[in-house]
């Protein structure tokens, strides 16, 4: 099988790193997480993610920041959409968690 040729330079290539990451994670669980698999995913060599991350830990923190970022996002909408009386608040952030276990298991 032959690797077709992958372009030199990609629009976001951090960005798509932390996307392919979260993907594989999804998939498979932490353990399915590793830089090449995220440079084939992202459709780049396996040496690119070396010029935006120190190494698999590192990416390992941008992932784990951006899931933070996904979760507060979450419940601020779901805290948002309540109605105004802390209880029905309470109650929507708590839903809001679940939901968002459920989607992003491996966050």
């Amino acid at each position: 099988m032959t690797d077709q040729p992958r372009p030199h330079h990609h629009g976001n290539l951090r960005e798509a790193l932390i996307v392919a990451g979260l993907e594989l994670m999804e998939e498979g669980g932490p353990d399915a997480l590793t830089l090449r698999k995220c440079a084939k995913r992202a459709g780049v060599s396996h040496a690119a993610p070396a010029h935006h991350f120190n190494g698999l830990p590192s990416l390992k923190a941008a992932i784990v920041a951006r899931g933070y970022r996904m979760f507060s996002q979450t419940m601020r909408d779901y805290r948002a959409a309540a109605k105004p009386d802390p209880q029905a608040q309470l109650a929507a952030i708590c839903e809001g968690y679940i939901a968002f276990s459920r989607q992003h298991t491996a966050v």
